[in-house]
């Protein structure tokens, strides 16, 4: 499918970019991953321990790292970013450099000097902000709440401006809160389920601001990477912006309750911090119609499922072995 393809991941050594990886090579794909491995970011170099991927340190905002691997490739999967929605309050101009000036600087080299190359940015649900009608849709209204959700937003529509300006094949993938293998537990994580899983894997409470009723959708990392595989190859939606979302939905109180019984921890309700709830969402339920019909694609893993793969490849790590 990917046989022989050059295949360049930016932020390929944290946990999505890093389990596509994976994906690529099996499928035959020569990759290279261009990581900065910020202290808090969530790049791991055993990640892609033991592969024949070519690891190059390097920040995306740096031109002179990033021309050279443009240039070689034949497609890019764009999923560095800075990713914490409370960080870009604290520190916006570095969110913006990163996700939106990053972002830019990344597709202008490809229109300058590779401009054939297939582009894949990936995006957040998260840029929707306020759900206004459910399911939500592709089309529905964007109201980012933080910062790193508006510079997503504002990147993707950068990157579809190349796509009509320049004719670049560009799509662009919104994916929910992902969870599974790989993930960096030890920094502030970028998603509640993240965050809820390094807890748990640390046997510390599950802290949830009562009461925790609010939906959310949690996909497992498998499925969000066959959803960005299918996106590679598939001509057809070059141009357009596709939700992968899981058709299941989960208050956050269940999906702790259910990473205390597969991973471990304990469940504690907590009074809202100050400044949390000014960017809180509520429920957030997604369709996912156009990726199923666009991609050919579906979720395929339960929560169930997903937590308990976690789980094993957790105790792998700790044994050294993943």
């Amino acid at each position: 499918m990917l046989n022989g393809q050059k295949v360049l991941i930016t932020g390929g050594l944290g946990f999505i970019g890093s389990t596509l990886a994976h994906r690529c090579l099996a499928l035959g794909a020569q990759v290279t991953v261009l990581d900065s491995l910020a202290p808090r970011g969530g790049g791991d170099p055993r990640n892609l321990q033991g592969t024949s991927a070519l690891v190059v340190r390097g920040d995306i905002r740096d031109a002179s790292v990033v021309r050279p691997l443009v240039q070689a490739a034949d497609a890019i999967v764009h999923c560095a970013a800075a990713t914490s929605h409370t960080g870009s309050l604290d520190a916006p101009l570095e969110s913006a450099s990163v996700n939106l000036l990053g972002t830019l600087q990344l597709l202008e080299i490809a229109r300058a000097d590779r401009p054939s190359v297939r582009f894949v940015q990936v995006s957040t649900s998260s840029q929707l902000g306020p759900i206004e009608s459910t399911p939500a849709t592709e089309d529905h209204p964007e109201r980012p709440t933080d910062l790193y959700s508006a510079c997503k937003s504002g990147a993707e529509k950068t990157a579809l401006v190349y796509h009509v300006a320049h004719g670049m094949s560009v799509t662009s993938i919104r994916l929910p809160n992902v969870y599974g293998p790989r993930a960096r537990l030890d920094v502030p994580g970028p998603s509640v389920a993240a965050f809820f899983i390094g807890r748990g894997a640390a046997g510390l409470a599950l802290t949830v601001f009562r009461p925790g009723e609010q939906l959310r959708n949690f996909l497992f990392v498998d499925d969000a990477v066959d959803a960005l595989v299918r996106a590679l190859i598939r001509p057809e939606v070059v141009g357009r912006v596709l939700q992968v979302a899981h058709d299941e939905h989960h208050s956050v109180l269940d999906f702790a309750h259910a990473v205390a019984a597969g991973i471990g921890g304990r469940v504690e309700l907590v009074d809202w911090p100050a400044g949390h709830r000014r960017i809180e969402l509520g429920d957030v339920v997604l369709d996912n119609t156009r990726a199923r019909e666009a991609l050919g694609w579906r979720p395929a893993t339960s929560l169930g499922d997903g937590l308990a793969r976690t789980a094993a490849w957790l105790r792998a790590r700790e044994r050294g072995e993943a």
